[in-house]
Formats: structure tokens, C-alpha cells, sequence
């Protein structure tokens, strides 16, 4: 053991000892520590021994000695022994160390006021310490008193091992503890009202044997202002606690303000769907229940009485009760589901009227205030019609005033006049107001016209109103003026025709549904044409077909009641002879003369029955033209239909050129883009199917070669043409052609190849002899016209033609020329020979936006036949004489024809094939043209 030097103190001793190695001499005295030990450390304690080296003091008493105990620094007991008067000192600690816990201990010695440590020992605690608790006070008490448990070797609070005081399994909130009191205040976590106390210290719990009473509640008071749901009041007494009390309205449980930790009021918050009037009350704190009958006075609304049961739309209903307006909170009333107009809104009283149409059946009447929602059953009655206005009323420019009960229009649909409901949305008029009036114009239910289903008249000049909603229906008749005629715009006019109608001006004609027209009392049908329409004061008509020229009368019918009648004449048409009899279809115009022919709509020209186009009239004379599609005869009679009439003209005498193969049928295989080519002057035609010949004599196609060389096949748009070589035929195929022996019926197995270069293509090639004629693509907007020598595969520059296009091109080879027709240009024709161009001019004039026709020569006469512009496909033939140069028109085809094929033999050519009217139909007829029998 170190021997200490006594070291002088100035902190209090309590709190601390400091030692210092120094020696301390005063006067010659001089007091140390010589020896501390730990003599003993058992269950009965710890026995710690203590010797002093004293020098100068002689029958001296020491003030005080004992030791300090400390447990992780912090001192947890002082054991003070009195005066010392002898150099040695035997200390016993048997309380106040927990039994396995760790200590510091050290000695203390007090000299003359001045305190002297030693050396600290370590130990750790063996002692079964016998804590005793002999009393507990009070036994009965609430939340915040203080409890004082008296006893003796009490531990003090370590970090690891706390005291704790517990009522049942509850900590209370311990304030001071000593060796032999322990002071704890109750709070608010305990959850009985009789409870177990126990001691929690030196790691020992010690139950003690008695039971600690909660005071019961006592209820004083509640708040006296009205609180309305969502609103605070107070409960007032003694013995309260918020988080040990629940409290109950008539059975709901209120919200309780747990912030307010008073013990002698409770704040609550009012709930919803509380019961109207005096509530029970009951409070539980703990597990003590009180409980007041008719204590709280509900502010929950309710309906004590209605006025009246028996009510419907427009009505007042008086609604009495209690509450009925919660505070600043809105308060509505629906009934069938929609909210109605309150008039009157007080605390005890509201007043509404029905003002809010609804589909509903149901007849609820709800209240909603606040969160509450009350509901009584109320009779809603149906309409009334109590009056109209008028004995009688137009149909147009006039209004029906109805006095009604119980009914709300606006857009319900519930109103109907002769069967036709009203859309109040839609239409010009108000809805009925607060004195049931309502008023229709008559002319807005008019304007239904053909939108609606129309309307009927209940009886002769009657109307029937009807306004109903879901709860029933109210009816009333009203009279209506019967129509008048008061003008004709023209008293005189043709028949039939929709540039002279027949207009009337008057009143109360109602609409074409309701109203019919009488001319000679024949009813006039409707055509349900724009032909036709009556509209209250204006009837507009063309003369039907049957009436006949003469005066005629007319009168209206409406609702079953008849107009004033008015006459009228209907123009007479005369024909004094045609002044032409002879000429073709279409080309030449023919005239008729006579009297009033000036409206060419009222009547109908006719050659052999054929309607014709009439092209000029004045009141003298009419000039018409025979369609494109009429074959012409002899002897063709001439007509005019006028209304039930027709008159004969005369005749006209026709010379058609052309004729229709009657036993000619397109072949199955055939189809649109098949090409056409000659061969030894007879026509076929090529497709993927196969090559086939026509034959003059049966009319029909032969079948010649039905093994193709192509995968698939198409003629270009028009653009491709087969060449004839002696025997062999040369079908261009990209930048190559396809030959064909026709004598021997083979197809050779190599394709004559074109070297043109990379990225140059044939758009069309001609093969004459040993040459070959090619539009060549040299890039993709530059054109070339070549001379291909086929022996050693190289090009030469020719002439180049003044027009070039590539596509919707029609070419064209015979007797060492090449035709070619570019779109939008005149036709152009390349002499091989001589190595030039010649520009031919175009046969329609400059109107050259034209394709899909056929370029032919026969008996040196170009033919140009059908094709298409902007008008779709042609009739037209036109001739052009090689050696004269000069266009002519000839007699119009019978067919329309499109990339059709042409042929010719003898004095006859033959048009057929391709399509006629769309690019996808096949033109399934063939037509002959006799040349010299063409008047023109």
C-alpha cells in the first residue's frame, strides 16, 4: 500500500477529496494515511480498514472520519463515523452496494476543518443488501400527488440499475430518494383505479403488500354555450385526467382534447350524428364509470313538422324543427335529388320552393346542414293546365300563354304540342314562372319542320297540349285559324321544271307534314325534293308532271281545315317542224321550232327515245344534239315531253358508221395491261397468260402461245410496243427484249440485251432491222433519243425529238416512222431515214393535257381514238391525212375506249380491249368502223 501525504482540502467534503503527494507540515504536526485496505468483502459486507501516521498531535480528536464510495466517478454513498481519537479506523459498508456492481472507495479524515483522502480502492460489491420498506403514504390519492415511501438501505439511482417506483406495471415519476425515503408522483399512464405498489431498488423489487386507490371521479358541470359538431366544450369536476378518461354521448364517443393535462376538466370536441334533444353522459376514468341521464343538450338537427305533404314543382313547403341551420354552416334542401331555392332560412324554420325541375321518381325531401342529413317523405302532385289564353291561335307569329300548377319546362322535354315535344333549350321561349305562366311561341315549335316527327292535329283545327312530368300529365285543346291564301308570285307558268315554281303567300299553312297542296282537288304528292317545302306563310312547288296547259285551281289544307282557292294557268308548248333532219351524234346540232321553248327544264327532247342534250333555247326554238352513246338509224322519231304530253316533231335520218360485234367475247385471260401488237396484219395481244389472235371471221381470240417467259407482266402505262421483224416479234423488257418466233411458235432462250451503261434505262425501244430506237433514261430528269446498232451493241446520237416526258407517252412505229405522243404537247413524228422530226399538231386543239389514247395508221390516214383528260374517257375518233396534214373530227365511237388496241383491215377498223369508264374495267365489247360509210 502507498503511503499518502495528508493533503489540506478546499472543496467541500461532501462533494469531493483531492489528494496531493506533497508532505504538509504545520507547526511540526503532520497527519497521514499510512495504510487502506479491503480487509473483507462478503455477503455481510465490506470490512475496510484504515491506519494514520500522526505526528504533533497529542489527545487529539479528529472532527470526522469514514469513507466515500463512488461508482463510475459519481459518489453514491458517504459513511460518516464520528470523531476520531486513535490513529486507525475500521469502516463496515452493508447497504447502499448493489451486490455484483463495481465501486470505488477511498478514506476520509477531517483536521481542523481541512479534509484528507487516501489512495481509492476497486471493488466489486458481494453484499446481499436487506432493503426494508416500512411505510407508504398516502394509499389513496390521484394524478400528480406525491407518494413517500419510507424504508431503510435504499440504493441510490445508478445509470444501469435506476429506482423505480410502480403502480401496477406503471413507472410513476420518482422526484428524491435516500438511504430511507423515496418520494414518486402519480402519472397519468396507470390503468386501474386500484393498483399495486412496488419498489424497484439496489436491482431488487419489493412488493409492497397493500393496494393504492384512485379517487373516483366527481361530474360538477358541463359548458352551458350551445356547441354545435366540430366545436369544443368542457366537462367540469374533480378527478379528471384526458389520458386516463374516455367520455360518451348517447352511447357515441367524443373526441377528448388530450393536449389539457387539468385534473379537474375534460375538453371535448362534439361529434358527429349525434341524436336531437338531452343526451345521456358518461364519463370512465380508469375503470370507474359515471354516468347523468338527459345531461347534454344535443344542437343535431331535426324535423319536427312540415306544412304540408302534398305539394309539387313551383309549391312552397314550410320545413319546422330545431337546428335546422348549424352555425355559419350552409343549409340545403333537395328534393328528388336536386337542391331547390330556399326563401326563408332561420334556426328553427325554413322555407323553400320546388323551383329545381328533377327526373327523379322519388319524392324525398332532404335537409342537409352541416354534416347532418334528414329526409321526410313528401306526395308530389302532377301538373295542371288551369287556362289558356286566346280562343284561337296562328300558327305562325303568335304565343300560347298557359296558367299552370305544379310544373317546371325548361329542357325536360315535357311539353308537346300535337305530339311534337319541345325542347326548351333549343327553342325561344322562357320557362314557366314563379306564378306557373308560361308562354310558347308557336313559330319556334314550327321550326321541327322535317328534324322531328311530325305533328297531329286532335281534330279538325285543333291542337292538342299536353305537359307532363313523372307524377302525370295535363291536357288542353287549342283552336287553330284554318290557312289563307293571300298572293301567287306567278299566275302563269311552265309544268315541271324547278326555274318556275309555283310560290304562294299567305298564313297558317303549317309545314309539309301537316299541310297538303290540292290543284283541280287532286292532292299534289310530295317529292320529297327541295322541289317542294311549306313553311307557314310561303308554299313553294314545281307544277307536277300531270297537270296539262289551261287554268287550273289550287287551295291548301292544314289541320284539316281548307284554304281559299286561287287559279292559275300552266303555258302551252307548240312545235312547228325540225329545221334539219340528217346529221351524226353529238357533232351536229339540230333545232326545233315553235312557242314558248324558251325554258328547256319544263320539257324534254327525244330522238327514237333517247333523252338528248339541249344546247340553246329561246321562245321560238330549242337546238339539241344527239348523245355520244345513241347508234344513229333512219328515220328516228323526234319528241317533246311536256308534263302529260308529247309531241311529235319529225324525223331525223342517221348514218352510223360504226357497228357492234354481236357475237364477240373478250377471252378470261385477257386483262388490263395486256399489250397489243400486229403480225402479218392480224391483231393480238400479249400478257402474262399468253399470246392470242384475233380472228375476223368467228370474232373471237385464238389462243397461239401459252408459255410465257415472265414472272409477271404489264404494259407500262401504254408505253410499251411489240416490234414486228419478219417472223420474229420483240417485247422490250427492262433494259432488254423477249423475241418471239411466231412461225416456228418458240420463244428464243436468250433476251437480245441493251448496253446502255450504269444507271441508263429503256424507257421504250423500237426494233427496225438491225437497229434499235430507244428513249433512254439517263438519269433521273434527263431524257435521250438513241440509234442502237444490235450487231456490235453501240450507241449513236440522232436527232432528238422537240418534246420528251417518259411517262404517259404514246409511241408508235409504221412504214419507217415513229410516232410519239407526249402529254401535254403536240404529236411529233421521227422519220428513220431522213433522221428528223416533224411536229403534227394536236386534234383537240390546245387542250393537250391528254393520255391513255391510241396512235394507228391505216390507209395513210393517222387514226387517234379515245384516251382521257380531265373529263375522263373520250368518244372522239379523229383522222389525219398523211399527205394532206390536216386534222379531222370523225363520227364519236360507240364505246368509250382507253388504252385500247386498234386494227385495221380492208375499208374497216376494229376498236376494242383495254378499259372503258374506270382504269379497272375491262372494255368486254369490240366495234367496227366503217371508213367510207362515215358522213364526216
Amino acid at each position: 500500500m502507498i503511503k499518502n501525504i495528508i493533503l489540506l482540502v478546499a472543496i467541500a467534503f461532501f462533494i469531493s477529496c483531492a489528494k496531493d503527494d506533497s508532505p504538509i507540515q504545520k507547526n511540526g504536526k503532520r497527519v497521514e494515511i499510512s495504510s487502506f485496505l479491503i480487509e473483507e468483502n462478503t455477503e455481510n459486507g465490506v470490512i475496510i480498514k484504515t491506519e494514520l501516521e500522526i505526528v504533533g498531535y497529542n489527545n487529539y480528536k479528529f472532527q470526522s472520519h469514514g469513507v466515500l464510495v463512488y461508482h463510475n466517478g459519481l459518489l453514491v454513498k458517504k459513511i460518516e463515523q464520528g470523531e476520531l481519537s486513535k490513529n486507525n479506523f475500521e469502516t463496515i459498508i452493508r447497504s447502499g452496494v448493489i451486490k455484483g456492481k463495481a465501486y470505488t472507495v477511498a478514506p476520509y479524515v477531517e483536521v481542523e476543518n481541512k479534509s484528507i483522502s487516501g489512495d481509492t480502492l476497486d471493488f466489486t460489491s458481494n453484499v446481499d443488501i436487506k432493503i426494508s420498506v416500512k411505510e407508504i403514504k398516502p394509499l389513496r390519492g390521484f394524478v400528480y400527488d406525491t407518494i413517500h415511501i419510507i424504508g431503510e438501505n435504499f440504493c441510490k439511482t445508478l445509470d444501469d440499475t435506476p429506482t423505480r417506483f410502480l403502480l401496477n406495471n406503471s413507472f410513476q415519476n420518482i422526484i428524491y430518494e435516500s438511504d430511507s425515503l423515496i418520494k414518486a408522483i402519480i402519472i397519468p399512464n396507470i390503468n386501474s383505479s386500484k393498483l399495486t405498489p412496488t419498489v424497484r431498488n439496489c436491482g431488487i423489487d419489493t412488493i409492497i403488500q397493500k393496494t393504492f386507490n384512485i379517487n373516483p371521479p366527481v361530474l360538477d358541470s358541463i359548458s352551458s354555450k350551445e356547441t354545435y359538431v366540430g366545436e369544443n366544450s368542457f366537462i367540469y369536476g374533480e378527478n379528471f385526467h384526458s389520458h386516463i378518461s374516455n367520455v360518451w354521448i348517447d352511447d357515441v364517443e367524443v373526441k377528448l382534447n388530450k393536449q389539457r393535462l387539468d385534473i379537474n376538466n375534460l375538453e371535448m370536441t362534439i361529434p358527429e350524428g349525434l341524436p336531437a334533444g338531452l343526451l345521456n353522459l358518461k364519463i370512465k376514468v380508469l375503470d370507474t364509470i359515471i354516468e347523468r341521464q338527459d345531461f347534454y343538450k344535443s344542437t343535431s338537427p331535426i324535423i319536427t313538422s312540415l306544412d304540408k305533404r302534398d305539394t309539387g314543382f313551383l309549391d312552397t313547403l314550410v320545413i319546422k324543427g330545431n337546428y335546422l341551420k348549424q352555425k355559419d354552416l350552409p343549409t340545403k334542401v333537395y328534393v328528388g335529388g336536386k337542391e331547390q331555392k330556399i326563401i326563408r332560412l332561420s334556426k328553427d324554420e325554413v322555407q323553400i320552393v320546388i323551383s329545381e325541375y328533377f327526373r327523379d321518381n322519388s319524392s324525398k325531401l332532404v335537409l342537409k346542414t352541416g354534416s347532418f342529413e334528414l329526409e321526410e317523405n313528401i306526395n308530389m302532385l302532377p301538373p295542371e293546365i288551369i287556362s289558356v289564353d286566346k280562343d284561337k291561335y296562328h300558327l305562325d307569329d303568335d304565343f300560347v300563354t298557359l296558367k299552370t300548377k305544379y310544373f317546371i319546362a325548361g329542357a325536360s322535354h315535357n311539353i308537346t304540342i300535337g305530339g311534337v315535344t319541345l325542347r326548351g333549350v333549343h327553342n325561344n321561349f322562357e320557362d314557366v314562372n314563379a306564378n306557373g305562366i308560361i308562354t310558347l311561341p308557336m313559330s319556334d315549335w314550327l321550326e321541327a319542320k322535317s328534324q322531328y316527327p311530325k305533328y297531329v292535329f286532335s281534330d279538325i283545327g285543333k291542337l292538342n297540349i299536353e305537359i307532363k312530368t313523372q307524377f302525370g300529365t295535363s291536357k288542353e285543346n287549342i283552336n287553330i285559324f284554318p290557312p289563307k291564301i293571300e298572293s301567287i308570285a306567278k299566275s302563269s307558268l311552265f309544268v315541271n321544271t324547278h326555274t318556275d315554281f309555283l310560290e304562294l303567300s299567305g298564313s297558317d299553312f303549317g309545314y309539309k307534314y301537316v299541310s297538303k297542296v290540292y290543284i283541280d282537288d287532286a292532292l299534289v304528292q310530295d317529292p320529297g325534293t327541295t322541289n317542294y317545302s311549306i313553311n307557314n306563310k310561303e308554299i313553294r312547288l314545281i307544277v307536277p308532271k300531270n297537270i296539262a296547259p289551261g287554268e287550273h285551281k289550287l287551295k291548301v289544307q292544314t289541320g284539316g281545315q281548307f284554304s281559299n282557292e286561287i287559279t292559275f294557268n300552266v303555258k302551252k308548248i307548240t312545235s312547228s317542224g325540225l329545221i334539219n333532219n340528217s346529221g351524226v351524234r353529238e357533232l351536229d346540232i339540230f333545232t326545233i321550232e315553235g312557242n314558248n321553248l324558251e325554258n328547256k327544264y319544263s320539257y324534254v327532247v327525244r330522238v327514237n327515245g333517247v333523252h338528248c342534250d339541249i344546247v340553246n333555247t329561246s321562245n321560238t326554238n330549242v337546238q339539241f344534239t344527239i348523245p355520244y352513246h345513241t347508234a344513229l338509224e333512219t328515220a328516228m322519231p323526234v319528241t317533246i315531253e311536256y308534263g302529260p304530253e308529247i309531241i311529235n316533231v319529225g324525223y331525223i335520218n342517221g348514218i352510223e358508221p360504226y357497228s357492234k360485234l354481236e357475237n364477240y367475247q373478250i377471252p378470261s385471260d385477257y386483262y388490263n395491261n395486256s399489250s397489243y401488237f400486229e403480225y402479218k396484219g392480224e391483231l393480238y395481244f400479249l400478257n402474262l397468260k399468253g399470246i392470242y389472235r384475233f380472228d375476223e371471221t368467228s370474232q373471237n381470240w385464238v389462243s397461239v402461245e401459252t408459255k410465257m417467259p415472265f414472272t409477271s407482266y404489264s404494259d407500262s402505262g401504254g408505253k410499251i410496243y411489240i416490234s414486228e421483224v419478219g417472223d420474229k416479234i420483240y417485247v422490250p423488257w427492262g433494259n432488254s427484249f423477249h423475241i418471239y418466233d411466231m412461225a416456228l411458235k418458240k420463244w428464243e432462250d436468250k433476251t437480245l440485251d441493251i448496253s446502255l451503261g450504269d444507271g441508263h434505262g429503256m424507257i421504250y425501244g423500237i426494233i427496225d432491222n438491225n437497229y434499235a430506237y430507244i428513249m433512254e433514261s439517263v438519269d433521273v430528269n434527263k431524257l435521250a433519243f438513241i440509234k442502237y446498232n444490235l450487231s456490235n451493241h453501240t450507241k449513236e446520237t440522232v436527232s432528238q425529238p422537240p418534246f420528251m416526258r417518259g411517262h404517259s407517252d404514246i409511241i408508235y412505229f409504221h412504214d419507217g416512222k415513229i410516232y410519239l405522243d407526249v402529254r401535254d404537247h403536240n404529236i411529233t413524228v421521227y422519220d428513220i431515214k431522213n433522221n428528223s422530226w416533224e411536229d403534227i399538231g394536236f386534234p383537240k386543239g390546245d387542250y393537250k393535257y391528254f393520255y391513255h389514247n391510241n396512235l394507228y395508221v391505216h390507209n395513210n390516214v393517222l387514226y387517234f381514238s379515245g384516251g382521257q383528260g380531265n373529263m375522263g374517257l373520250e368518244f372522239n375518233l379523229y383522222a389525219y391525212d398523211l399527205s394532206t396534214k390536216v386534222w379531222t373530227l370523225k363520227t364519236p365511237t360507240l364505246l368509250k375506249l382507253g388504252r385500247h388496241a386498234v386494227w385495221g383491215s380492208g375499208e374497216f377498223l376494229y376498236f376494242g380491249l383495254g378499259n372503258h369508264t374506270y382504269l379497272s374495267y375491262e372494255n368486254n365489247q369490240m366495234i367496227k368502223y366503217d371508213i367510207k360509210n362515215d358522213p364526216r
